[in-house]
């Protein structure tokens, strides 16, 4: 199974919370050291304290620089500018903050993993592996994008995943009708030819999975393309 780490600071955050307030109910069933329990712990403690004051600070630091971009540079000089000083941070400042959490905490998930007790279950309660979604074929819907190429013809995608592909639907005008199949993530419609010169048509897609050689799920969202003639 994949273990991850979170790569926004605010997953982190999350993520080192939710693996030390579970860890010490499997630290002895996966032989986990002791010392980097503890010290990973601290971690936690000190990546929030740290990451909320960088929250606090933004925030206000957008502010003042508005403010003063109005101060020197405002037109207005009936607008009155008014500085709102950002709050300290109340908790009190750790002292033993070591450098490196996220290769620690990478370490400590390393050693999880070796653990021949380690589960999927225990993973996903620790935070350290994603959950599996069973794969439900009659659930999917693709998440339809299209533009013009370079030639000026339309060009689809979507996700495949575990499908076979997806079949394409088309309205040129005349109403949706079966249009093509693909088992690619893009398709070109060069099955129609553009307009003539100086005109333009707007031909609408959606698209439908295939699995097992049959249409499933849902219909993606429609979305209409614009086609210009040929220069």
């Amino acid at each position: 199974m994949e273990t991850y780490i979170e790569t926004s600071d605010s997953g982190l955050a999350t993520q080192l919370t939710t693996f030390t307030t579970n860890v010490d109910a499997v630290s002895g069933t996966l032989g986990l050291n002791a010392g980097k329990i503890i010290q990973i712990k601290k971690d936690k403690t000190n990546f929030i304290y740290v990451n909320g004051g960088v929250d606090i600070y933004n925030k206000y630091a957008q502010s003042v620089v508005a403010s003063k971009n109005v101060l020197r540079r405002g037109k207005d000089d009936s607008i009155l500018v008014n500085i709102i000083p950002p709050p300290e941070w109340t908790a009190v400042s750790p002292t033993d903050m070591k450098a490196g959490v996220q290769d620690r905490f990478a370490d400590i998930i390393q050693d999880c993993a070796r653990s021949r007790n380690f589960t999927q279950q225990m993973g996903e309660v620790l935070g350290i592996v994603k959950p599996v979604v069973p794969f439900v074929p009659s659930d999917g819907k693709p998440n339809l994008k299209g533009h013009l190429t370079n030639g000026g013809f339309p060009i689809l995608g979507a996700t495949i995943g575990k499908y076979d592909g997806y079949s394409i639907y088309k309205d040129s005008g005349t109403g949706f009708k079966f249009y093509d199949k693909s088992i690619n993530h893009d398709w070109i419609d060069h099955l129609q030819a553009l307009p003539a010169h100086g005109t333009s048509v707007t031909w609408k897609y959606k698209l439908i999975y295939l699995y097992k050689k049959e249409e499933v799920g849902s219909f993606s969202d429609e979305i209409s393309i614009v086609v210009y003639g040929n220069v």
